[in-house]
């Protein structure tokens, strides 16, 4: 519901006029910037992300709490549900800024965002990732695992989280398409991580950190189709932007590493052809520079 102040009523408010001649943009600026830009279209995108898989836990929340006989006789139980309508609303808000936004221009691609403060591992930014996206594992019946050894679990996640929650949901609304209205495909997504000895980028022994990420959805697109996933603005998800794995081959690369999409080895069911999303860094990205 739309609100108004006083000194709108009764009174329209005049047109803003648009100067004939727009003052070019000044090249210092730092707002201006391809890095900024950069930086500005994965930080969209990435809230919507975490601002959708908000909504679900909240979904979840209040569909746990209306199935309650004990909740629904609680007293405080219509407050909270009002409190639970005020949020859901904020993050729908949210999400829908952040879908406005990425309807914008084109903008480069390949900053990743500044890591935080205190440096992250591996095994956390995973452990974040995997309960970020799990709302959605159970509304589809997916089993979502993950598998990390030692080594790879205690070095440094740097700004890998975002291809990793990316490789996360691609796999989840891959499955999701199989489904039908009031359907829950079911399937499995599951993510482990290792280190290797071989760095296949420079041909030479390395050590290396492999993320696979396996799921018995449709799987990759077939044809010509398959060396363009990783292109900015190329989708194949209906009202797709493109983003997410071009953002995921930016940051990746950047890393010094690798990352690619293939079809899931030796699938069960030829219905569910499934997909391989694997991504290998440097253990170390400072030797070999």
């Amino acid at each position: 519901m739309s609100s108004t102040s006083p000194n709108d009523e009764g009174r329209a408010r005049p047109a803003r006029r648009t100067p004939r001649h727009a003052t070019p943009a000044d090249p210092t600026d730092p707002s201006t910037s391809p890095e900024f830009l950069s930086t500005f279209a994965v930080l969209v995108h990435e809230l919507r992300n975490l601002a959708d898989g908000s909504l679900r836990c909240l979904s979840l929340a209040r569909r746990s709490l209306c199935a309650s006989d004990a909740w629904a006789k609680d007293p405080a139980a219509e407050r909270v549900q009002r409190q639970l309508d005020a949020a859901t609303t904020a993050l729908e808000q949210m999400a829908g800024l952040a879908h406005a936004a990425l309807q914008g221009p084109a903008l480069p691609l390949g900053s990743p965002l500044l890591a935080a403060a205190r440096p992250v591992s591996l095994g956390e930014a995973i452990e974040h990732a995997a309960e970020v996206v799990r709302p959605l594992a159970d509304d589809l019946g997916v089993s979502l695992s993950t598998s990390v050894t030692e080594p790879a679990a205690e070095c440094p996640a740097g700004p890998l989280y975002l291809p990793i929650l990316n490789g996360l949901r691609n796999a989840l609304e891959s499955i999701e398409r199989l489904g039908l209205p009031d359907h829950r495909p079911g399937g499995a997504v599951h993510l482990q991580a290792r280190t290797e000895g071989f760095d296949i980028r420079t041909a030479t022994k390395r050590d290396m950190i492999a993320i696979e990420i396996t799921d018995d959805g449709v799987g990759p697109p077939q044809g010509p189709d398959i060396a363009r996933v990783f292109d900015h603005g190329f989708s194949t998800k209906p009202g797709g932007q493109g983003l997410g794995l071009a953002i995921a081959k930016a940051v990746v690369e950047k890393a010094g590493g690798t990352i690619s999409l293939l079809r899931r080895r030796d699938p069960r069911d030829p219905t569910r052809p499934g997909a391989l999303f694997r991504i290998v860094f440097p253990l170390n990205p400072a030797e070999g520079q």
